[in-house]
Protein backbone atom coordinates (compact mmCIF):
# COMPACT_ATOMS: atom_id res chain seq x y z
CA UNK A 1 0.00 0.00 0.00
CA UNK A 2 2.80 2.81 0.91
CA UNK A 3 4.76 1.94 -2.45
CA UNK A 4 1.75 2.44 -4.65
CA UNK A 5 1.08 5.79 -2.44
CA UNK A 6 4.74 7.07 -3.13
CA UNK A 7 4.50 6.04 -6.78
CA UNK A 8 1.37 7.73 -7.50
CA UNK A 9 1.79 10.95 -5.65
CA UNK A 10 5.51 11.50 -6.07
CA UNK A 11 6.53 10.89 -9.91
CA UNK A 12 10.19 13.04 -9.12
CA UNK A 13 10.72 9.69 -6.55
CA UNK A 14 12.91 7.01 -7.44
CA UNK A 15 10.30 4.08 -6.78
CA UNK A 16 11.15 2.38 -3.94
CA UNK A 17 11.34 -1.61 -4.18
CA UNK A 18 9.32 -4.37 -2.65
CA UNK A 19 12.06 -5.43 -0.08
CA UNK A 20 13.17 -1.46 0.67
CA UNK A 21 9.58 -0.70 1.05
CA UNK A 22 9.12 -3.37 3.98
CA UNK A 23 12.13 -2.59 5.48
CA UNK A 24 10.67 1.35 6.03
CA UNK A 25 7.26 0.38 6.91
CA UNK A 26 9.51 -1.97 9.90
CA UNK A 27 11.36 0.88 11.15
CA UNK A 28 8.59 3.42 10.86
CA UNK A 29 6.33 0.97 12.90
CA UNK A 30 9.12 0.53 15.79
CA UNK A 31 9.79 4.05 16.34
CA UNK A 32 5.86 5.36 15.66
CA UNK A 33 2.69 4.81 17.08
CA UNK A 34 1.05 4.12 14.20
CA UNK A 35 -2.54 3.96 13.29
CA UNK A 36 -4.57 1.77 10.53
CA UNK A 37 -7.67 3.28 8.52
CA UNK A 38 -9.54 0.08 7.44
CA UNK A 39 -12.18 -0.29 4.44
CA UNK A 40 -15.06 -1.96 5.38
CA UNK A 41 -13.96 -5.58 4.28
CA UNK A 42 -11.28 -4.98 6.96
CA UNK A 43 -8.49 -4.52 4.49
CA UNK A 44 -5.64 -1.86 5.69
CA UNK A 45 -6.21 1.15 3.32
CA UNK A 46 -3.90 3.80 5.10
CA UNK A 47 -1.90 4.42 8.01
CA UNK A 48 -0.51 7.17 10.38
CA UNK A 49 3.23 7.32 11.74
CA UNK A 50 2.83 9.32 14.97
CA UNK A 51 5.74 10.68 17.24
CA UNK A 52 6.77 12.38 20.44
CA UNK A 53 10.51 13.18 20.08
CA UNK A 54 12.87 15.27 22.17
CA UNK A 55 12.26 18.54 19.48
CA UNK A 56 8.43 18.21 19.45
CA UNK A 57 5.35 15.92 18.09
CA UNK A 58 5.95 14.93 14.54
CA UNK A 59 3.25 13.27 11.79
CA UNK A 60 6.06 11.38 9.93
CA UNK A 61 3.93 9.45 7.43
CA UNK A 62 0.20 9.57 6.74
CA UNK A 63 -0.47 7.27 3.37
CA UNK A 64 -3.55 6.29 1.53
CA UNK A 65 -4.00 3.98 -1.08
CA UNK A 66 -5.02 5.83 -3.94
CA UNK A 67 -7.89 3.82 -4.53
CA UNK A 68 -8.97 4.93 -1.53
CA UNK A 69 -8.70 8.92 -2.07
CA UNK A 70 -11.50 10.95 -1.65
CA UNK A 71 -13.00 8.96 0.83
CA UNK A 72 -12.24 10.41 4.25
CA UNK A 73 -9.65 7.91 5.14
CA UNK A 74 -6.49 10.66 5.23
CA UNK A 75 -9.01 13.35 7.12
CA UNK A 76 -10.01 10.16 9.77
CA UNK A 77 -6.43 9.72 10.50
CA UNK A 78 -5.44 13.74 10.50
CA UNK A 79 -8.15 13.96 13.21
CA UNK A 80 -6.86 10.96 15.24
CA UNK A 81 -3.26 12.76 14.87
CA UNK A 82 -4.96 16.05 15.99
CA UNK A 83 -6.70 14.47 19.04
CA UNK A 84 -3.79 12.29 19.92
CA UNK A 85 -1.29 15.33 19.89
CA UNK A 86 -3.70 18.11 20.82
CA UNK A 87 -0.85 20.23 21.97
CA UNK A 88 0.66 20.64 18.23
CA UNK A 89 2.59 18.59 15.59
CA UNK A 90 4.90 19.36 13.07
CA UNK A 91 5.58 17.21 8.90
CA UNK A 92 7.40 17.43 6.20
CA UNK A 93 6.04 16.66 2.46
CA UNK A 94 7.33 16.60 -0.92
CA UNK A 95 7.12 20.35 -2.79
CA UNK A 96 5.86 18.38 -5.70
CA UNK A 97 3.16 16.81 -3.32
CA UNK A 98 0.45 18.88 -4.39
CA UNK A 99 -2.50 17.11 -3.09
CA UNK A 100 -0.97 16.32 0.11
CA UNK A 101 -0.08 20.17 0.23
CA UNK A 102 -3.79 20.86 -0.49
CA UNK A 103 -4.94 18.46 1.79
CA UNK A 104 -2.57 19.50 5.01
CA UNK A 105 -4.09 23.27 4.46
CA UNK A 106 -7.46 22.44 3.98
CA UNK A 107 -7.38 20.84 7.39
CA UNK A 108 -5.51 24.00 8.88
CA UNK A 109 -2.06 22.89 8.96
CA UNK A 110 0.19 26.16 8.10
CA UNK A 111 3.45 26.07 6.01
CA UNK A 112 6.37 27.16 7.89
CA UNK A 113 9.67 26.69 6.14
CA UNK A 114 10.83 25.04 2.87
CA UNK A 115 14.14 23.66 1.35
CA UNK A 116 15.64 22.26 -1.03
CA UNK A 117 15.66 18.99 0.34
CA UNK A 118 19.79 18.52 1.53
CA UNK A 119 18.39 16.93 4.14
CA UNK A 120 15.94 14.14 3.01
CA UNK A 121 16.61 11.09 1.52
CA UNK A 122 15.48 11.70 -1.54
CA UNK A 123 17.28 15.15 -2.03
CA UNK A 124 13.68 16.84 -3.15
CA UNK A 125 12.26 20.20 -2.22
CA UNK A 126 10.22 19.68 1.00
CA UNK A 127 7.85 22.03 2.62
CA UNK A 128 7.92 21.88 6.65
CA UNK A 129 3.99 22.21 8.10
CA UNK A 130 2.74 22.87 11.20
CA UNK A 131 -0.48 22.22 13.44
CA UNK A 132 -1.37 23.97 16.69
CA UNK A 133 -4.71 24.20 18.47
Amino acid sequence: MSRRAQDHDLSERRPAGDAETRAFIRRMVKRSEVWTALHTDGKTIGFAALAREADGNWLHHLYVDPASHNAGAGSLLLAITKKEMPQGFSLWTFQANLGARRFYERHGLTETRRTRGTNNEEGLPDILYEWRP
